[in-house]
Order: structure tokens, then C-alpha cells, then sequence
């Protein structure tokens, strides 16, 4: 039971560090993508 339990805290855990690190590098790379490129990212195609 307590394992159960721990396993899926865990899970939660690395769920929420994984979507903060990639958060913080998608944040990263627009604000860098917007210093190098002069044309506005929401213009640039994602494909």
C-alpha cells in the first residue's frame, strides 16, 4: 500500500519537474528566437 502510494507521488513529482524544465527551455528558446529573428514568433511557421 505504501509503496502504491509513493510510486504515484513520484510520478506526480518528475510529471511536474518535467513540465516545469520544459516550460522554462520553451520560454528559453522563444525569447531567444525573438532576439535573433526581427519578425514576431507567433508569425513563424512551427512546421
Amino acid at each position: 500500500m505504501d509503496e502504491a502510494k509513493d510510486f504515484k507521488g513520484y510520478l506526480t513529482y518528475t510529471g511536474m519537474g518535467i513540465f516545469v524544465v520544459v516550460a522554462y527551455f520553451t520560454f528559453i528558446g522563444v525569447y531567444l528566437l525573438r532576439k535573433v529573428l526581427p519578425l514576431p514568433t507567433m508569425m513563424a511557421p512551427y512546421c
